[in-house]
């Protein structure tokens, strides 16, 4: 039995907790948070987007979130708090996630990943993702190109 000081739940839109997950996100990315609190107060409250906490004594100290479309999922964002990386909560969170669209019919999850940001491709390689191609220009700040990734989570027919 894994014995831990933290936890993932679902995320809900009442919480408001944007300030916090800018915070976290501003703190851990290289080059700060990707979105304002502006934009997090925007996209927490999208009713098709869906989000996975991990929290530790009440406090949230990362996340997950994304969508499923008809067949696939997209994960927009995922991060854990610098002093809270290296514990295998993001692990957990992606497990949530991969969970949550599988449950809701997603064939493959996707998302984009930084071409210099080689520590997030090994994990997500590591956690059954491939890569499939490039965006070019995809980030703005600064400008660079992303690395497209697929994760399947249906096997295929021949295994099953």
């Amino acid at each position: 039995m894994e014995i831990t000081e933290w936890s993932i739940r679902p995320y809900h839109p009442t919480e408001r907790q944007e300030k916090t997950f800018y915070s976290i996100a501003k703190e851990a990315f290289a080059y700060g948070s990707p979105w304002s609190p502006a934009q997090f107060q925007e996209t927490l409250a999208r009713e098709e987007l869906f989000f996975y906490v991990a929290e530790r004594h009440k406090e949230i100290i990362g996340y997950i979130g994304g969508q499923v479309l008809p067949d696939d999922g997209e994960i927009y964002t995922i991060v854990v708090g610098k002093k809270y990386q290296k514990q295998g909560i993001a692990e957990h969170l992606l497990r949530a996630f991969k969970e949550e669209c599988t449950r809701q019919g997603a064939a493959s999850i996707f998302l984009e990943v930084r071409l210099s940001n080689k520590e997030a491709q090994a994990f997500y390689l590591k956690n059954g993702f491939e890569e499939i191609g490039i965006r070019k220009n995809y980030y703005r700040f600064p400008k660079e190109d992303a690395l497209l990734m697929r994760c399947s989570l249906r096997k295929k027919e021949k295994d099953v």
